[in-house]
């Protein structure tokens, strides 16, 4: 990772404060042996698979890929996006995307970028400084213009297309000149270029002369203080007014642009331009591989990037240092083909089950793609990738952000059609294609023509048909009344596709649960409830929550739109159940009570609050505050940190420390809750804790912030494995090394309300102890006989018992519907369900099979011993020199 005394060590989002130098790292020789080992991949242990394939338009696809590789001994998936462009293809066009309006220091996402400049798909590109202004890195040729110069930097490469569309890779410098009406001239240092600190020490600006054109969006240019701006302004190649040690308060004009001084440049200036006189610009750029000149006119595109990763179909050494790219990413790269036919655009995902990828398992994945020679774009946050899906209008994110948003970046590399109107050649029916009894959607038809560019469509001149009668269909407006499948069809003039449909009905469900974070059962708690059905087959899809009937067992609450309101908890309930019913097939969840003991409010403390740091170059304070924004009253107050990182190195911590041996916690919580105000910084909240042995376990309240005002967090305290008691040290604001370019420097958060909540100490109901025999009317609950009306008997080979009577014994509840044939047992937390004569049973939600299926003898329902006693978690003993059982 970068400090102010390391490059904007790219991804260069970095936070740096603009009073603090950027400092690029030393190159690395690319004959470096030793680097060139290390970045050889383990393609041995590494496979990619295609997942799909879809066009974008006449001459680009997108290939969505998953990537499977081994670390540290286990298997790990990563997903990756390729866009494969044809250059060959006229239809089809790179180009660079950038800011608002084509103009740096306007930031936007890449799906805004694409969606003003018509892009069809797009990935983020260079390198930037957070902090600075916003401008690439790197060099930027835009429609054959070049907007911006690469840095004075080495190692750092750039992709191009030529004017006859061959790609090309490689690292450039800049050189050009300034030449006076006398015929004196001063060399010209950049195009557009931001302040940062040269390898040597010595700071971008200073003696130098820079351009800034219309495509530069703000006034201030590159004024961090480190130098005294003289700015001219030329239009039409004669200068308009010198402003000496001064800046010109307005923007680059269309037909112009501003000439920015400092030191030598300054006298250059002074001695030499005057206002009504004309002034002539040279330059080109110097390829750092070969030492050629190079004329940037005969490149229609370029963006720049970081280190070289593939060349000639291999992995290559880094051409610069990667330290501040280490760690498992997202990460963005471009590459072409061996024949320079093809350009890949490509991502990998480090977001959910996808675990990012190492640069060294990036030059892998490029390798495998197909990659001849290939760069490495900003990645991390940065990362986005958008495409045009067949048939829309309007791009979207085809990639799995890392931080769950699409950040603003400076710019990005656009595909674009150039394709004419084409013939119609497919339909495509949106919509759900799984659904439940009762549910309406609405369907949707897109059409492509011959180049995959979209078609519009009225929906008037659409014609919508079922194959079988197992809904309703009101225009595309679908309502399904019974289980089954059916086929939909959607026809357009002589076009026509269909989508195959599923109702799910109980039959076609294999697996029925609850997918919501655990939680603890308190009065006044709010509980998503979020009820996941798993067909037969293996489709999956959320439960609408008005299709479920909800049944709370233990306490009392209401269920609306998908959240579960508790207002009262049963005094004797130890754990509450919630019943999920569909179709009369239901899962049970449970939820131990749980007990709220507020730790620390910070209205009235007794134990001082001290500001620590680390590393000691850190800034920042630790202190009580009321009146802040959100509070309950204007007397509240909250635990207020705020953080500087812009000194030091490593991963840097701001405390709030409560003394040496900390602020006790009673007892055994298993849940910690607080209250956070964020700053949308992406930093990293802690609690550090002592256990009984004086171990340091530190609690992450949350590994990324990225939010303002108040927000509630929760955190399971099992997976911390503490040992009881503990006490609170410190809480605090972290930025680790890895990733610390992606957030911000200087920030402040406000923490309230700190909770502890414990399990509800509730005395266990007794064992109970039940016996009886196959084929004996008798019953023993505990020493005490009563009669059956039907014993226990034996079905092909099977014990079978009448539920009711011992389910009832040891204090469970069965439930009868007529209706369905149906009996649902709960108890110990557990369900059961299962039909008569059907050989299927449902447990806990899971659909299984029975050896013998439950079946009435004398009116009484019988169940198999063993699938009951396992089902319910009963201990039971077999006598068979006497037919006899106990259960307990």
């Amino acid at each position: 990772m970068l400090n102010f005394k390391q490059m904007i060590g790219l991804t260069l989002a970095v936070t740096l404060a603009t009073t603090y130098p950027i400092v690029l790292p030393h190159a690395i020789a690319a004959q470096d042996e030793t680097q060139a080992q290390a970045a050889q991949p383990q393609r041995q242990t590494a496979e990619m698979t295609a997942l799909s394939e879809q066009p974008i338009t006449s001459g680009a696809v997108l290939k969505q890929v998953l990537w499977k590789g081994v670390r540290n001994g286990q298997e790990v998936t990563v997903n990756g996006n390729i866009i494969v462009v044809d250059l060959k293809n006229p239809n089809v066009k790179l180009d660079v995307m950038t800011g608002v309006n084509n103009q740096f220091t306007k930031k936007q996402t890449v799906e805004g970028m694409a969606k003003e400049t018509g892009a069809v798909a797009g990935t983020n590109g260079d390198f930037y400084v957070v902090q600075a202004e916003g401008a690439p890195i790197g060099p930027e040729i835009n429609d054959g213009t070049m907007m911006s110069s690469p840095s004075m930097i080495q190692g750092m490469y750039a992709f191009g297309i030529t004017k006859d569309r061959q790609p090309v890779i490689d690292s450039y410098s800049f050189s050009g000149t300034v030449k006076a009406d006398n015929g004196r001239d001063f060399p010209l240092t950049g195009i557009n270029k931001t302040y940062y600190w040269l390898e040597n020490g010595q700071h971008s600006h200073v003696d130098s002369l820079y351009i800034y054109t219309h495509a530069w969006g703000q006034i201030d240019r590159a004024n961090d203080g480190a130098t005294t701006p003289t700015e001219v302004l030329v239009k039409n190649g004669v200068i308009q007014q010198i402003a000496y040690k001064s800046v010109i308060q307005s923007l680059p004009p269309e037909n112009g642009y501003i000439l920015r001084a400092a030191g030598k440049g300054a006298d250059f200036v002074k001695n030499n331009l005057k206002v009504g006189e004309k002034l002539q610009i040279n330059y080109h750029l110097v390829s750092m591989v070969t030492k050629k000149d190079i004329d940037p006119n005969q490149f229609v595109m370029m963006i720049g990037g970081h280190t070289i990763l593939v060349d000639q179909g291999k992995a290559a050494a880094f051409s610069r240092s990667v330290s501040s790219l280490a760690g498992y990413r997202s990460r963005t790269g471009i590459g072409y083909s061996k024949d320079g036919r093809y350009a890949y655009i490509m991502t990998v995902d480090n977001s959910g089950d996808s675990k990012g990828m190492s640069l060294k398992e990036f030059q892998d994945f490029m390798v495998m793609a197909g990659v001849w020679k290939g760069i490495n774009l900003d990645g991390g946050g940065s990362t986005q990738m958008v495409a045009r899906p067949l048939g829309d209008f309007n791009v979207k994110l085809a990639d799995q952000t890392e931080y769950a948003t699409a950040r603003k970046v400076v710019n990005g590399l656009g595909v674009y059609s150039t394709a004419p109107k084409g013939q119609v050649k497919g339909l495509i029916v949106q919509g759900e294609s799984m659904l439940f009894i009762n549910e309406s959607t609405a369907y949707n038809l897109k059409a492509y023509d011959q180049y995959f560019n979209p078609v519009r469509t009225d929906q008037g001149d659409v014609r919508w048909s079922l194959s079988k009668p197992i809904g309703s269909m009101n225009g595309n407006l679908f309502t399904a009344a019974k289980a089954g499948s059916a086929v939909l069809t959607a026809a357009m003039g002589q076009a026509k596709e269909q989508r195959e449909l599923l109702v799910v009905g109980k039959d076609q469900i294999a697996r029925l649960g609850f997918d919501v974070p655990n939680s603890l059962l308190a009065a006044g708690g709010e509980y998503p409830l979020k009820v996941t059905a798993e067909t037969v087959d293996g489709r999956k899809r959320t439960v609408p929550s008005q299709l479920v009937d909800w049944e709370l067992i233990g306490f009392q609450g209401t269920v609306k739109n998908g959240s579960l309101t508790v207002s009262q908890v049963n005094k004797d309930t130890a754990t509450g159940q919630i019943l999920a019913t569909y179709d009369g097939f239901s899962a049970i969840m449970s939820l131990p009570q749980g007990i709220d003991k507020t730790w620390a409010d910070f209205d009235a403390i007794s134990y001082p609050v001290t500001f620590e740091q680390y590393p000691g170059e850190v800034q920042g304070t630790a202190r009580l505050v009321t009146g802040l924004p959100g509070a309950k009253n204007d007397n509240d107050q909250a635990l207020y940190i705020e953080y500087d990182f812009r000194k030091g190195s490593g991963t840097k911590a701001a405390y709030a420390s409560f003394g040496d041996n900390g602020v006790p916690v009673e007892g055994r919580p298993i849940m910690l809750k607080a209250s956070i105000l964020g700053d949308n910084s992406l930093n990293w909240i802690r609690a550090e804790v002592t256990d009984r042995n004086g171990q340091v376990k530190r609690i992450d309240l949350t590994q990324h912030l990225d939010w303002y005002g108040w927000k509630e967090v929760s955190v399971d305290l099992s997976s911390y494995h503490l040992d009881y008691p503990i006490a609170v040290k410190r809480l605090y604001v972290v930025s680790p090394e890895q990733g610390q370019d992606e957030r911000e420097a200087i920030g402040a958060i406000a923490i309230d309300n700190v909770r502890f909540q414990y399990l509800n100490e509730v005395s266990p109901k007794p064992n109970v102890k039940v016996q009886m025999a196959v084929g004996r009317n008798r019953i023993s609950v505990d020493g005490k006989e009563q009669s059956l009306d039907q014993a226990p008997v034996v079905v092909k080979g099977t014990t079978m018992i009448p539920i009711r009577f011992f389910v009832n014994a040891m204090g469970g509840d069965v439930r009868w519907d007529a209706k369905e044939k149906k009996a649902t047992v709960l108890m110990n937390n557990r369900l059961v369900q299962l039909w008569i004569n059907q050989a299927e049973v449902n447990v806990d939600g899971q659909r299984i099979k029975t050896e013998v299926s439950p079946l009435i003898m004398n009116l009484r329902t019988m169940l198999p011993l063993r699938l009951i006693s396992e089902s319910l978690g009963w201990k039971v003993n077999w006598d068979p020199s006497t037919k006899s059982i106990t259960l307990e």
